[in-house]
């Protein structure tokens, strides 16, 4: 059945994957010992501090950090824990788009971030995993605030956010239900059709023509006993008398309805999912590709879905990393298990086109904790085998007090995630060159 719609607890905008160089501290550290061995006369306390404000600076300047209102890089609380291992240093980048520090009492894994369940969480995980390691970042996100609960910061290992809090859907306030109200209703421009293995897709237009300047396409997949417009972005392109988000849409919206034996199948069988996958939504999306050819930025095609959506979703993109750049799962079990995961991933070298999958995002709610601390062991042994974090970003996301129900929180309550997939006021960053180099090793 499918599962009820929970009410989300408030969040933020999305944090920043900097790999800052943590080294650079490190190296301060180190000039100040080769001034002391000098056999001048040492510098005075006053100079020392002087030169390590100075170099300090420069690491700020070199990372090319960007302060925010919501979260400023604190350059000391990242060089506290530069002992943890070696960093990369590589240009920050936009997505997702936050700042690092140390949260109060990090240093063990610790401190008072962790009230609401996130030690738990992290102390439930097997010996070996990531997260529990401190092999891989914790960051803690509430609105206004993004802290390091654990590990380093890296951009070479898959990021963990625990989600204590969220800003309102702002498509869905008061002051845009008046706005809309106000105005016309919004009509979207919808096309229709109908493919083998589907009762039907909707195509949902932006208002821009895609002839003049070809447009992203978000493919949308529903979830066990849903519709392909009952939640997430179709949902809101049909409540144009509520609020004036859907007039914003920048991209192709696809949203296949999926026939309820094949729903059930994915429900019911690990192997599901991807059969589903490559023989009916891959195709899909490649028929829509060529039908609609000079309209569709093929260097921008994003795939998300809920639930059993998510499953195939996250199996799309492990199979097809040179056509999906962003894959948003929620609530996805990854059902076909690590071993169809891995092998997926190291086939990606026999790859003849170019590999354009810059983002993985998989989200899920607190109070499912077998999902997540089961996504979690998976992905943590994924890693081990893969390096998948090396290849392209990973980013798993719990809200913390939400059950198996992450859409809106996700879609709707993530200004960043929604101006990226949705409205593409925010392009989509690639990921650092280094790591695209693995595939030539």
């Amino acid at each position: 059945a499918s599962s009820p719609r929970h009410p989300m607890a408030p969040n933020l905008a999305l944090h920043v994957l900097l790999g800052v160089g943590l080294a650079a501290g490190v190296s301060v550290t180190q000039h100040e010992a080769r001034l002391q061995a000098s056999p001048a006369a040492p510098p005075s306390d006053e100079a020392i501090a002087a030169r390590r404000a100075m170099a300090l600076q420069q690491l700020q300047d070199a990372i090319a950090v960007r302060p925010s209102d919501t979260a400023r890089v604190d350059i000391l609380s990242m060089t506290r824990t530069a002992a943890a291992g070696p960093s990369t240093t590589v240009d920050p980048v936009n997505f997702p788009a936050d700042a690092w520090r140390g949260c109060p009492g990090a240093g063990s894994g610790g401190g008072r971030h962790n009230a609401s369940g996130l030690r738990s969480t992290l102390d439930g995980l097997g010996a070996e995993n990531i997260w529990r390691r401190g092999e891989a970042p914790v960051v803690v996100e509430r609105v206004g605030k993004v802290c390091l609960a654990r590990g380093r910061p890296s951009v070479d290992e898959p990021v963990l956010s625990w989600i204590e809090t969220l800003p309102p859907p702002a498509c869905l306030s008061a002051e845009e239900k008046a706005k809309a109200q106000a105005q016309p209703e919004f009509q979207p421009n919808v096309t229709t059709g109908l493919f083998p293995g589907l009762l039907k897709y909707t195509a949902f237009w932006p208002a821009g023509a895609c002839e003049a300047a070809p447009c992203p396409l978000v493919l949308h997949l529903h979830g066990l006993s849903d519709h392909a417009t009952t939640y997430g972005y179709p949902a809101l392109m049909l409540q144009g008398n509520e609020t004036t988000c859907p007039s914003r849409l920048g991209a192709v919206l696809l949203a296949p309805d999926i026939d309820v034996v094949s729903e059930w199948l994915v429900d019911q069988t690990a192997a599901a999912s991807v059969v589903l996958a490559k023989k009916t939504i891959l195709p899909l999306v490649e028929s829509f590709l060529r039908q609609h050819a000079g309209r569709i930025d093929e260097g921008r095609v994003y795939v998300t879905g809920l639930s059993n959506g998510g499953d195939v979703a996250l199996n799309l993109g492990f199979l097809r990393p040179d056509l999906f750049s962003l894959v948003v799962a929620i609530d996805a079990p990854l059902s076909a298990g690590v071993g169809f995961a891995t092998g997926a991933v190291q086939a990606w070298r026999n790859l003849t086109a170019p590999l354009r999958l810059s983002e993985i995002v998989v989200s899920y709610g607190s109070k499912d904790p077998e999902e997540v601390s089961a996504f979690l062991e998976r992905m943590s042994e994924l890693q081990n085998s893969t390096s998948l974090s090396k290849k392209v970003r990973m980013h798993v996301r719990v809200y913390r007090g939400v059950g198996h129900g992450t859409w809106d929180a996700t879609w709707l309550q993530w200004p960043d995630l929604f101006e990226v997939m949705f409205t593409q006021a925010k392009p989509l960053a690639r990921p650092p060159p280094h790591w695209r180099s693995w595939a030539l090793q």
